[in-house]
């Protein structure tokens, strides 16, 4: 990491050069709330804002997308025409820039997904420290998540006269036209830095589980009269998968447009708390009851992804799950119940 100083006079500027580079993605607000959106006007920008309700994922895995369309006279297949700039989000936060890590292994996991990739392809991930807790249900102190440098080409922290920028080796190249933007750190600056991460490690000390052995305690439990319990509160209506920075499950379908002219090949999001998401041909469901459901995603996101991609764990801790669950369902509480008993070495 190479470390420099965004001042607070040349944000505009380095804005400026991201706009005129890539397609800028930040986080704005909308609906009484924040969401990432593509940046028209800088404005807008809100690099202040506590979480967002959908994480930044959409950007390159959008909720609905059309991989390729065919002429129903030539039957003949194209995919979307390709975007002539590369995608920069920024002010991405260190659970989200875990979450965009294990959304790289999901998609380019072989057979690679080619949209997925193709959108990905020359992207810039600027991340945004968080310095507080966003909201009362995150839990990445205990994921150990709460830091995300590594996930991203900038990482900004804000300091009193702008911002401290971390710069991951091999980044410097792509942002050399920005080079002006940019000032070493002061020795102030560098003590300013030490006491932010001081008070990160104090406000993210929170640890309440064992990663080490998370996965094998989840699967422990699998047979546990405790999951029809929490199921109770479970409406299966997906919430928690929808704003998942994690969850990579899609539907693909085909619909005519242009007067069945072309047929589009459309793909969106799905959620495996929905009663049908397992159903097959023959009458048959493989999870046809609700605590199947809800058992299954906390196992894919505490232990089955954990294991296939030597992770500690596929969840990040951000809180948006039990933030929007009718019933209040946080994978942190199934989390603790494997581990009960347990000492947490902090």
């Amino acid at each position: 990491m190479v470390d420099r100083v965004l001042p607070k006079e040349q944000v505009s500027a380095f804005l400026d050069y991201l706009r005129r580079r890539y397609r800028l993605w930040a986080p704005v607000a909308q609906g009484g709330g924040f969401v990432f959106a593509e940046i028209d006007h800088p404005e807008s920008i809100r690099l202040d804002y506590p979480t967002t309700m959908l994480p930044p994922k959409a950007a390159f895995l959008p909720p609905n997308e059309i991989l390729l369309s065919i002429d129903m006279e030539s039957l003949e297949s194209a995919p979307p025409p390709a975007e002539d700039k590369p995608i920069a989000l920024l002010g991405v936060h260190p659970c989200d820039l875990h979450g965009l890590m294990r959304l790289d292994m999901a998609m380019r996991e072989e057979p690679s997904d080619a949209s997925y990739v193709s959108a990905r392809r020359g992207a810039l991930i600027i991340g945004l420290a968080c310095v507080h807790r966003c909201r009362p249900e995150a839990f990445c102190d205990s994921m150990e998540t709460f830091r995300g440098a590594a996930g991203a080409d900038l990482y900004l922290t804000p300091i009193e006269d702008g911002f401290w920028v971390e710069v991951r080796d091999g980044a410097e190249e792509s942002l050399a036209d920005a080079a002006d933007c940019f000032r070493p750190p002061s020795d102030r600056q560098k003590r300013e830095k030490d006491d932010i991460n001081r008070q990160i490690d104090l406000e993210f000390s929170g640890r309440r589980l064992s990663l080490e052995t998370l996965a094998d305690d989840l699967e422990k439990t699998y047979t546990s009269s405790y999951w029809a319990k929490l199921a109770d509160r479970c409406f299966s209506c997906g919430a928690c998968t929808a704003v998942c920075p994690t969850c990579v499950c899609f539907d693909v379908r085909d619909d005519l447009a242009g007067g069945c002219k072309t047929a589009d090949r459309c793909r969106s999001w799905d959620s495996c708390l929905l009663k049908d998401f397992a159903a097959v041909a023959g009458n048959e469901n493989f999870r046809p009851k609700r605590h199947q459901r809800l058992r299954h995603r906390m196992m894919r996101q505490g232990s089955y992804l954990a294991k296939r991609f030597n992770l500690p764990a596929f969840c990040v801790g951000c809180g948006r799950c039990p933030a929007m669950c009718l019933g209040k369902i946080s994978p942190l509480e199934a989390f603790e119940f494997s581990q009960k008993g347990r000492t947490v070495h902090v």
